[in-house]
């Protein structure tokens, strides 16, 4: 009798073993998915050179500095992608603008004259953009 109880007990043992294991592999590949969905998802958005011309283009030239300073950040620059030359000139030569009136009109005059050399750099380096200098300029002594 004692070898019955032993049989029937040894088989149950096994079964409750196989089972037991298989859930605790389950668990913890659960576990493992629970964690890599609750990390943080990043992604690499940034703006392409015709999302910048295009907002040139349209006289939202804020909005293309902008563009163009978070793709700086991101190491979107010139020399990663040649493309970005000429708009990131253009907003260059905007910004550049800017301070140049900025500094112009509170009377300092080295600091505008800076700002004067750093445009013309910029509007060297904006080949067939350079059209839009003359835009920006109105746009800018308009305010």
């Amino acid at each position: 009798m004692n070898k019955q109880i032993s049989s029937q007990t040894k088989g149950k043992h096994s079964w409750f073993g196989f089972v037991a294991t298989a859930l605790a592999i389950l668990l913890l590949i659960l576990i493992g998915a629970a964690m890599r969905l609750s990390m943080p998802q990043t992604y690499d958005y940034h703006s392409e050179p015709a999302s910048i011309l295009s907002n040139l283009r349209s006289g939202r030239y804020s909005e293309a500095v902008m563009e163009t300073a978070e793709n700086r950040a991101m190491g979107y620059d010139e020399r990663s992608n040649p493309d970005y030359a000429s708009p990131y000139a253009a907003c260059d030569y905007f910004e550049a603008y800017s301070y140049y009136l900025a500094y112009q009109r509170t009377g300092d005059g080295a600091k505008a004259a800076e700002y004067e050399r750093k445009m013309q750099e910029c509007y060297d380096k904006m080949g067939a953009l350079q059209f839009m200098a003359e835009e920006m300029r109105q746009a800018l002594d308009r305010k």
